[in-house]
């Protein structure tokens, strides 16, 4: 036995044999609707049979009394397909069971079928493998244990401070959930929490929960912060704040350094070198476009491109995810427009699915909505 994607398996080998990876064949189709006469159908199909064995030719036989009009049309051919694109029957005589210039009666679900095997490619070994499944669950003895170890966990630490000290250290898996909205109904780790987030939203700041019992999950929670509408308080900006200073601050490094290496050397690729970053070529970038290949999203950068004439280094330029000098090779002036009408047309067009959602942001805006969806579901 062996463990995949949260289940033991055994797999037993239970067939090999050489099969084609393609096959092209013909067929003609007497369908089996709902509630037919079956036994009717199979006579039909044995009497198509019977005149193919006594000579008649199967494209005529396909062409004139095939239920199936597309491939009957083409005599019955149904070009090369490859395994698992048909039903299991027809995929398994093509495959597995038929030869090549031999036909016979098949039976699926669309009723039944005169085939004939028409040409293999590419025959190579191939194998049948079985399998069981068994899929690792908690037994009810486990599931009554961690349910008993949460219970215990939720009636001795009743503070935030408490519940802090328990889970420091501990092999319990604690998770923060920061800007959790009133209508939420997931968490990090948590697909189903939304009982979670009506408790969050009807107790007091610090104030920790009973049990929850989500799916595979027993949860205990502790809330640890409420936001108040209106302006973000300095503790609530602050990691913000830091990061975009970080940032910021560490743009300024880099730009200090590879001007000094832009002094010293004529060309972008010495400049890298000097960096041990590499040179990357990037095309069609757009004035219209803030994100291009090997760039990212990155408005400031693009639109420093066409302030550039060709074959002139940049100085270096911060963007949103590092510092880049660029170099044009060349620019391509925009091609004129001939037809302004057919370009209004397409500009409506990509700004006429834009409209319902304005008008719908602006009623928004006009009126004061209070939501109250939380309190219900």
């Amino acid at each position: 036995p062996y463990f995949e994607n949260g289940s033991y398996r055994i797999a037993k080998l239970m067939d090999r044999r050489d099969a084609p990876d393609s096959v092209r064949a013909r067929h003609i189709l007497i369908r089996v609707e709902p509630g037919s006469d079956t036994i009717a159908a199979r006579k039909r199909i044995d009497s198509i049979y019977t005149a193919f064995v006594g000579g008649t030719s199967f494209d005529s036989l396909a062409m004139q009394y095939s239920d199936d009009k597309g491939s009957g049309q083409q005599g019955g051919d149904l070009g090369f397909m490859t395994q698992g694109k048909t039903v299991k029957s027809f995929n398994n005589y093509l495959f597995f069971e038929g030869r090549p210039t031999e036909s016979k009666i098949v039976k699926s679900e669309f009723g039944y079928h005169l085939v004939q095997i028409m040409e293999s490619k590419n025959i190579q070994p191939t194998v049948q493998v079985s399998f069981i499944s068994r899929p690792l669950e908690a037994s009810s003895e486990t599931d009554k244990i961690i349910f008993d170890q949460a219970t215990q966990f939720a009636s001795v630490n009743r503070t935030r401070d408490e519940f802090n000290k328990s889970t420091s250290g501990n092999k319990i898996n604690k998770q923060t959930a920061p800007d959790v909205q009133k209508n939420a109904f997931q968490l990090p780790g948590l697909t189903s929490a939304r009982d979670v987030v009506k408790w969050a939203y009807q107790v007091k700041l610090n104030e920790v929960s009973p049990v929850f019992s989500l799916q595979d999950n027993y949860v205990v929670a502790v809330l640890t912060g409420i936001k108040t509408e209106g302006s973000m308080s300095i503790d609530d900006a602050r990691p913000q704040l830091e990061a975009a200073v970080k940032k910021e601050k560490k743009a300024q490094q880099i730009i200090t350094k590879l001007s000094a290496a832009a002094s010293l050397n004529a060309t972008l690729e010495s400049i890298a070198a000097s960096g041990n970053q590499p040179v990357k070529n990037t095309e069609n970038v757009m004035f219209a476009n803030a994100y291009a290949e090997n760039i990212g999203y990155e408005p400031k950068v693009i639109g420093q491109v066409f302030s550039m004439k060709e074959n002139t280094i940049s100085k270096p330029i911060p963007g949103e995810q590092g510092v880049f000098i660029l170099s044009v090779k060349e620019l391509s002036p925009p091609t004129p427009i001939a037809d302004y009408n057919s370009f209004k047309q397409q500009l409506l067009g990509s700004l006429q699915p834009r409209v319902q959602y304005g008008l719908t942001e602006a009623l928004k805006k006009s009126v004061k909505i209070q939501d109250d969806r939380y309190l219900f579901f």
